[in-house]
């Protein structure tokens, strides 16, 4: 077998296809208090600057030799573009809802139709062309919003 780019071994990893070798990565969050120092990108920062977002993720796959580039750091993301009210964190505390629009229940819950420029969408989705250009086409993106998810969405970008 020809040896693989990293986003052809994770993927057919995740598809069930032989590798070449088994992928090394996180597919949970990766902000690490000492990557965050190293390369001048802390919490909360991060979380909504989308080069400081670009640069922490990067750290991961370039010091510490992580296989693919994981964003973003925290599960609040689209809860916020939903209308969660989110506690930023610290620099080593994850955001947190704190509270939400639907106290009783979800009876006039509407998906908003610009969810696209809600809370920090567009920040990840500003992060994710920055780490493109800088990693090349060839190294996976891995990217969740919402903790329910069976596994990451790998970005084809």
């Amino acid at each position: 077998m020809d040896e693989m780019t990293l986003k052809e071994r994770l993927l057919n990893a995740l598809e069930g296809k032989k590798v070449d070798k088994v992928p090394v990565c996180s597919v949970t969050q990766t902000g690490i208090v000492e990557l965050m120092d190293k390369v001048g990108a802390p919490w909360p920062e991060s979380h909504s600057d989308p080069e400081l977002m670009a640069k922490l993720a990067i750290a991961n796959y370039e010091l510490s030799g992580l296989e693919a580039v994981r964003l973003p750091y925290c599960l609040t993301v689209l809860a916020e573009a939903m209308g969660c009210e989110v506690n930023m964190g610290t620099k080593n505390r994850q955001p947190s809802v704190i509270a939400h629009p639907y106290p009783k229940d979800l009876e006039g819950m509407e998906m908003p139709e610009n969810m696209l420029d809600k809370g920090r969408i567009q920040a990840v989705l500003d992060s994710i062309k920055i780490i493109r250009e800088k990693v090349g086409p060839d190294v996976p993106i891995i990217g969740e919003w919402k903790g329910q998810l069976p596994l990451p969405r790998i970005w084809r970008v």
